[in-house]
């Protein structure tokens, strides 16, 4: 249900999938995404038939902003550092589900979002005659500067620091004259450290789970098809499941509601692609939520970026 879940999903920049920058190398990427939803779909009762889509106003706004960079460790081994920043808002504040959050839920949110670093290292090279490339991952994510606004639908974040373990698998080819085409696909678990250990829901919930968040798991893919080295597109994917309560079940009271509450959903769209003998390159993207569970259902997701290779540190 939170823009949160939007941000982390979003289209894959930097360094996706299993392939590592040499050991010096750096990139930096800096790109920004507007993201927009009008109606969220909830369980609003134990039986399947309860399944029901509600309308959010006038719907939901975020712009964000970030900076990722890059940097080749060693042989195979790869750091990259996200920082980003979200504007979150709702275009009224007087309709469901602001008024039954009570009051201050839709309030506008401006805040740095999750802190996010990552290690991976290339275990698998496809270059040296293995079917495909793999890479093992760690990723921690730092939410502290998200925790004020948690209980707030145009939240950026639930307050967690989360850590858990990735797996990246990816493939490369030739594609007529001097072109190439890439696809990867990139597994995430995540472990949530709770904002809460005694989160009970509401009576109607009596198995609710001790604490809040619980894991997550996070899917995301692209394939792309390159007819020259300047230019490259094709689809992309991003998915994301969290176990814990159906909206029925919630406290509505708990400033911890949303984290209690158990997702998932699926979005596809695709990228773009634009380089030059340089390798700067220019990406742009979306995504279309196609399927969800106690999540947005008309979600969309638009994202620009400029990736730049840099000198820094190399002789």
């Amino acid at each position: 249900m939170m823009l949160a879940w939007m941000c982390v999903i979003g289209v894959a920049e930097a360094g996706g999938g299993p392939w590592v920058l040499g050991p010096g190398d750096q990139t930096i990427y800096v790109g920004m995404d507007v993201q927009r939803l009008t109606q969220l779909g909830i369980q609003a009762g134990p039986d399947p038939a309860d399944y029901t889509t509600i309308d959010v106003g006038e719907g939901l706004s975020s712009f964000g902003v970030k900076a990722i960079a890059n940097y080749g460790l060693l042989s195979r081994v790869e750091l990259e550092l996200e920082v980003p920043w979200y504007r979150v808002s709702a275009n009224r504040v007087d309709v469901e589900p602001c008024l039954a959050l009570g009051e201050g839920s839709c309030k506008t949110t401006q805040s740095i979002g999750l802190l996010r670093g990552q290690a991976k290292w290339l275990v698998l090279d496809e270059l040296q005659g293995m079917p495909l490339s793999v890479s093992l991952g760690g990723t921690m994510r730092y939410g502290g500067f998200t925790a004020p606004a948690r209980s707030r639908i145009t939240n950026v974040g639930e307050g967690t620091t989360d850590l858990g373990p990735s797996i990246h698998l990816g493939r490369t080819g030739g594609l007529g004259k001097g072109g190439y085409w890439s696809a990867y696909t990139e597994l995430y678990w995540l472990y949530r450290f709770p904002s809460t250990d005694s989160y009970q829901g509401s009576d109607l919930g009596p198995d609710a789970p001790v604490s809040a968040p619980m894991p997550e798991w996070v899917l995301n893919g692209e394939a792309l098809f390159s007819p020259d080295a300047s230019v490259a597109f094709g689809p992309s994917f991003s998915g994301l499941y969290r176990n814990g309560l159906d909206w029925y079940e919630l406290n509505l009271e708990d400033p911890d509601r949303l984290a209690a509450l158990g997702v998932y959903n699926m979005r596809v769209g695709g990228k773009l692609v634009i380089r030059n003998e340089r390798g700067v390159a220019f990406s742009t993207g979306f995504l279309r939520t196609v399927v969800s569970y106690n999540n947005p259902s008309d979600a969309w997701l638009v994202s620009a970026g400029l990736s730049v290779p840099t000198g820094l540190g190399r002789p």
